[in-house]
């Protein structure tokens, strides 16, 4: 930074030229200081130098390598020559029916601007007039040589040229309101069978004598002699007309007829002065005086003269001209000198341009000559120049000066357009016009001719009948009825109506129906133009609202980004810059923004594309992505705590079950032991049931032969035989004990011996890059996610991110790393991992991005651990995926691999 300040402020602060290597260091400054806003504070530029960043250094966005760059370039020498008239017309007559077509338009006509600044150039470099000798002569000597003390582009210029045609326009504009309340009707001097009674106005006089005279005295109602100071309203050959009530004039024409013409026109006038039309005492005009000499004649007295002699010098005998009239002929002389002016600037600003033009294109001088001399815009200011000379003498040709106006204003243009543009439409209804009047008039011709108003002469020829017709049938109100006699008979009622009907209300209101929706659209059309030009950016196409939203300061958002983001001048300083520039000496960026303006390709402009916005979506997005994490990560353990506790009461339910077949097996086996206890126990009830009864036998018959006493009784050494043996014992609980504290053990003794055994193959989704073009998806909304498969078996699926740019990144490398157990059984080389890489949106499913795949092999490469490396992606076979929904796969996909 200290270098480049010293660099920059080399001439000291007090000189405010700048090189071209100190313009280039303010550049790179520029560069440094938008790559890191903090530079800012450690830069100290004297005031001289920050005009100049504002001035000479601009900045342009561009999209290059799919990503939007700022970048800073130095603003040629020839732009300072652009004109705001060139500005207005190419904002004004940019094509704006879509953002494509408004961008391409723009730099197309940039050509046309670039010729011009060039032709400007030159006339800014040439300070002389010199003439040669023609080629085709043998001297070659240089006939004169004048050097001017100013540059020929301070006075050719096209922003002098529309003031010239402006000030042509308000002049003129002034002649015709002085006209408009000074001209009046007066009676003329020339003999006939009454003399003209004050302010009798305009009358007939056919006594005036043979035409020659006639003739003679229209010339000088029409002639130039009298220096402007005459004017006829109607130049057709009556006498009678506007004049303007100047003593001098009136004057100076009665001197005309009687020096120039001699008495056989001289006896057909009279002498003003005896007629009483000027004053003998003063040589003033006896009529009232023009507006404008009444009002300013205490300012501007009128000039006194000697009493009047015949034989005396006319000339010196009479006032000088009034204000009215001098101020006229001045204003004349002045709109001919401007409209001459205006000419030679065209001729010297706009017809090189258009030769330049035409020549590059067609290598043809003589025709690029013809094409810029009858270029319309040429032809229109000979035209002009033509009736400025013309309205001198004749002063109507002034109110035809004033349709200048359709140039100089669009909505006047708008009003000449809605006739010019439906030519075809008014031109085919108007024929048919044409065709059902001569039908109407045929019928009146044959029927109704003695009931025109000025009888059968009307209609005295069909040809007649008809021009009655169209003249007064379209003219009047009701028709050509108004122009007959009125007779209540039902034939002629009919006529009247369908006449009425058909001719007035259908088919005018036709030709006025077009003209009128041809002036809406082209209404229409330029209210869409300025919308399009105050309320949306002209190179991003993004609407105010956007910006004045993202701004922090409110309502200045659209108004910032438009003087310094995507400044549409700044866009076309820059492409002159890369024309201007040796295309060796063009970076990266510059040479690829060349090439696209060589293939009309506007790819490289920011459509719907700002910094400023992106800033603010990425800030956004942060905010977003974190409140997602934060979501994702209690979701994953809401889900793994979740499958945790399920894996716990799958094992428990197994256990129970487990347990419970055991118990279901003791008591199986206890019920069948307790059955064999039970049949021994009935044959010892039975044994001892035979006891009993050998016994009592044995009783009965000791007691017979014996006796000796029990009476009945069991003998005391045979009582109660079961006693001395007992039940069996029999522990269930601890049987059934037993097997669930061995049956744990063993699995967990089991699953330890498989995890001992095993691998685990670690696999984190990084990023993506040089993906397809989010926009080319056809989707407001883009999102990427990846699935990641071992042996065409899904694994798991990363997080859903926003697919902003074509490198998308996944930050959160716990919600997107995935564990793969590999039993002791299983060969890792002969495994397969597959990464699916899937655009999606709100709407659901979108694109197929690609695939990559990475063998076993690789993966047993990568160790216990490797770095970030990036996967091609591929497609899937055309038997899983057909082609066609392929389109979009290109760029690679960025893996963490770790085995253990």
């Amino acid at each position: 930074l200290s270098v480049l300040q010293v660099m920059i402020v080399a001439n000291g602060d007090t000189s405010d030229e700048m090189n071209d290597v100190q313009i280039e260091g303010l550049v790179l400054l520029q560069m440094l200081c938008d790559y890191k806003p903090a530079l800012k504070a450690e830069v100290n530029l004297p005031e001289r130098v920050l005009k100049v960043m504002g001035k000479d250094v601009m900045s342009v966005e561009v999209v290059w390598n799919h990503e939007l760059q700022r970048r800073f370039f130095h603003v040629p020498e020839i732009a300072a020559n652009l004109a705001e008239a060139t500005k207005k017309h190419l904002v004004e007559n940019n094509n704006r029916a879509s953002q494509e077509e408004k961008l391409g338009d723009f730099v197309s006509r940039i050509y046309g601007v670039q010729r011009e600044l060039k032709h400007q150039e030159m006339l800014r470099d040439l300070n002389y007039i010199s003439l040669k000798c023609p080629p085709w002569s043998e001297d070659g000597r240089v006939l004169f040589h004048v050097q001017l003390p100013f540059s020929l582009a301070a006075l050719f210029s096209r922003q002098n040229q529309e003031r010239a045609t402006w000030i042509s326009f308000f002049c003129c504009l002034l002649i015709n309101i002085i006209m408009l309340i000074s001209f009046e009707h007066i009676e003329l001097w020339a003999q006939g069978d009454e003399v003209y009674g004050e302010r009798e106005g305009m009358r007939n006089n056919n006594n005036i004598g043979d035409d020659d005279a006639q003739s003679g005295l229209d010339k000088v109602w029409f002639s130039g002699v009298l220096a402007n100071m005459t004017y006829i309203s109607n130049p057709t050959g009556q006498r009678e007309g506007q004049i303007l009530c100047d003593a001098k004039s009136m004057y100076d024409s009665f001197k005309i007829i009687k020096t120039e013409f001699g008495s056989e026109y001289f006896n057909h006038v009279h002498d003003p002065f005896e007629l009483g039309l000027l004053d003998y005492d003063g040589g003033i005009a006896a009529c009232d005086p023009p507006v404008l000499d009444g009002w300013l004649k205490d300012i501007f007295p009128y000039g006194k003269s000697p009493p009047y002699d015949p034989n005396g010098d006319w000339s010196s005998q009479v006032g000088t001209v009034g204000f009215t009239a001098g101020m006229l002929g001045i204003l004349n002389t002045l709109n001919k000198t401007l409209a001459i002016f205006t000419l030679v600037l065209y001729l010297a600003v706009r017809c090189p341009v258009r030769y330049a033009e035409t020549y590059e294109r067609t290598k043809q001088r003589l025709f690029s000559t013809l094409v810029a001399i009858t270029d319309p815009m040429t032809m229109y200011y000979f035209i002009y120049v033509v009736i400025a000379f013309q309205a001198g003498d004749y002063p109507i040709y002034q109110s035809y000066l004033l349709i200048d106006v359709v140039v100089k204003d669009s909505t006047t243009m708008s009003v000449l357009l809605a006739v010019i543009i439906p030519w075809k439409q008014l031109t085919a209804t108007l024929v048919l016009l044409v065709f059902i009047t001569y039908m109407f008039a045929y019928i009146i011709f044959l029927g109704y001719a003695n009931e025109m108003s000025a009888g059968a002469m009307d209609c005295s020829t069909l040809g007649k009948c008809l021009w009655a017709n169209i003249d007064y049938g379209m003219r009047l109100s009701g028709g050509i009825g108004d122009n007959m006699t009125h007779e209540i008979e039902f034939d002629r009622s009919v006529f009247d109506y369908l006449y009425f009907l058909v001719v007035l209300v259908i088919l005018l209101n036709v030709v006025f129906g077009i003209i009128i929706d041809t002036f809406s659209d082209l209404r229409s059309q330029k209210n869409d133009r300025i919308a399009d030009t105050v309320g949306k950016c002209f190179i991003c196409g993004i609407d105010k609202l956007e910006f004045d939203r993202a701004d922090d300061t409110g309502a200045s958002g659209f108004k910032r980004h438009i003087s310094n983001d995507h400044n549409m001048w700044n866009y076309l300083y820059f492409i002159i810059f890369i024309w201007e520039q040796d295309k060796d000496d063009d970076d990266g960026l510059e040479l690829y923004v060349r090439e696209m303006i060589e293939q009309e390709d506007i790819s490289w402009f920011p459509v719907n594309k700002a910094i400023c916005l992106q800033l603010g979506a990425e800030d956004e997005q942060d905010a977003s992505h974190k409140l997602d994490a934060l979501n994702t990560t209690m979701h994953d353990l809401v889900r793994e705590q979740g499958e945790m506790l399920l894996r716990v009461l799958e094992e428990n339910r197994q256990t129970s079950m487990r347990e419970m077949a055991n118990i279901r097996q003791r008591l199986d086996a206890i019920n069948l032991h307790n059955k064999d206890e039970k049949e021994n126990v009935e044959k010892l009830r039975e044994s001892q049931k035979m006891m009993h009864e050998s016994l009592g036998n044995l009783t009965v018959d000791g007691s017979s032969t014996g006796g000796g006493g029990g009476g009945g009784g069991m003998p005391p050494s045979f009582s109660s035989p079961m006693k001395a043996q007992s039940m069996p014992s029999i522990n269930l609980m601890s049987q059934v004990n037993e097997s669930p504290a061995e049956q744990p053990a063993t699995n967990s003794s089991r699953r330890q011996s498989e995890l001992d055994a095993s691998q685990t193959i670690t696999v984190c989704v990084t990023n993506c890059q040089d993906l397809v073009v989010p926009h080319l998806l056809g989707s407001a909304d883009p999102f990427v996610v990846a699935n990641v498969f071992w042996n065409g078996v899904k694994v798991g699926e990363t997080e859903t991110i926003w697919y902003g740019t074509a490198h998308p990144a996944w930050k959160n490398v716990g919600r997107n790393t995935f564990k793969i157990t590999i039993s002791k059984n299983d060969d890792v080389r002969a495994g397969k991992l597959s990464v699916e890489v899937n655009h999606t949106h709100r709407r659901g499913a979108g694109s197929f991005l690609g695939v990559a795949e990475v063998t076993g092999q690789q993966i047993m490469g990568a160790g216990d651990s490797s770095p970030t490396t990036m996967h091609r992606l591929l497609r899937k076979p055309e038997q899983h995926l057909p082609r066609s929904k392929q389109l979009n796969v290109q760029g690679s996909v960025g893996l963490k691999l770790r085995l253990k």
